[in-house]
């Protein structure tokens, strides 16, 4: 992700998703010493958590991409420490939601999207930012893409840009990630 929107991303964040997705908040992790090695944070991931009782732990990850305009996330619990910083995280949801029975778990936002997306729905593949103005089977679209690309892009721009995508991302998160988490703790609790 650019610079410029990258310092967006980290100006506003906290201030949209705590006060736009009750009860969560952000969480600054730190790998335990030796761990690095085990580690599947990814660089700049921005973590948000919420406790409900004493072992349950919420939270979603909000990912910038290393090389385009574009934040993925992805969601997840454990019962039994406060972020499970080393589990795999190519998990699937089941249909039939057996994995909510797993203590931990992580799974890519997209997962449970593509899971309730009509057929006329395109694949999540993350909150663009800033996206080509033409489609990637355009026969000009790299030529496109050079130029457009290549536009510098001011603060004011990305502010909007960013604060447009953070806005959505929190009305997926209340609209999917939420009722998901409220199902897990209907059964496990």
């Amino acid at each position: 992700m650019k610079k410029v929107y990258m310092e967006e991303v980290k100006k506003h964040i906290d201030h949209i998703v705590e006060s736009g997705v009750i009860g969560f908040k952000r969480f600054k992790f730190s790998i335990p010493s030796g761990g690095k090695k085990q580690s599947t944070l990814q660089a700049k991931e921005m973590i948000f958590r919420k406790q409900v009782g004493e072992k349950l732990s919420l939270f979603f990850s909000i990912i910038p991409h290393a090389r385009q305009e574009t934040l993925m996330l992805e969601f997840g619990w454990s019962f039994s420490r406060s972020f499970p910083w080393d589990i795999p995280r190519l998990n699937w949801l089941k249909d039939d939601m057996g994995e909510l029975s797993n203590d931990e778990y992580i799974v890519f936002f997209g997962d449970l999207y593509n899971y309730h997306k009509s057929e006329t729905d395109l694949p999540h593949t993350g909150w663009d930012v800033w996206a080509c103005s033409c489609d990637s089977s355009d026969p000009k679209f790299i030529e496109t893409f050079i130029a457009e690309d290549s536009i510098p892009v001011s603060q004011e721009l990305a502010e909007s840009r960013v604060l447009d995508a953070l806005e959505k991302i929190v009305d997926d998160i209340n609209r999917f990630v939420i009722p998901y988490f409220e199902k897990l703790i209907e059964l496990r609790q």
